[in-house]
């Protein structure tokens, strides 16, 4: 009986150590599949980042040249100042009719009872918009422009 426990012990030591190297070499290789898979995540999201530095460059480049253009064909007729006159006259008449539109909803919100307060309540997330789409419409471009040097 000892005989038989010794020559088990024999085995089970000598396949031990190989077994331990076995696990620790599926260890080592999840390991590194994981590093690989991470290294590919940040190499695709590098690319993208760059591709999007490349599409705003381009962009703030045909800015440029845009203005470029726009400034070296400067003349003095009729047609230069009616086409300077394009963007401020739309902004002004989408101005009247976004204030006829809002006191017809105050008018009509007065109309049916309910308070001043309750009325501006119901139209403010309107004006909110409305603004931020004229400075968009404005300004817009000036920050892509100092970014980028255009």
């Amino acid at each position: 009986m000892f005989t038989f426990f010794s020559g088990l012990l024999g085995i089970v030591t000598g396949v031990l150590p190989e077994a331990i190297g076995f696990l620790k070499r599926g260890q080592e290789h999840k390991q590194e599949l994981e590093m690989m898979k991470l290294q590919f995540e940040f190499h695709a999201a590098e690319a993208e980042m760059r591709m999007a530095e490349a599409e705003m460059a381009g962009f703030a480049t045909q800015e440029a040249g845009l203005y470029r253009q726009v400034s070296e064909q400067r003349t003095d007729n009729w047609v230069d100042k009616l086409n300077a006159l394009v963007r401020p006259v739309i902004t002004i008449l989408f101005t009247l009719m976004f204030f006829i539109c809002i006191w017809a909803v105050v008018v009509q919100a007065l109309a049916l009872g309910t308070s001043m307060t309750e009325a501006f309540v119901l139209v403010m997330p309107t004006i909110d918009i409305y603004f931020a789409a004229i400075i968009g419409f404005w300004f817009g471009n000036r920050a892509l422009r100092k970014k980028f040097g255009g």
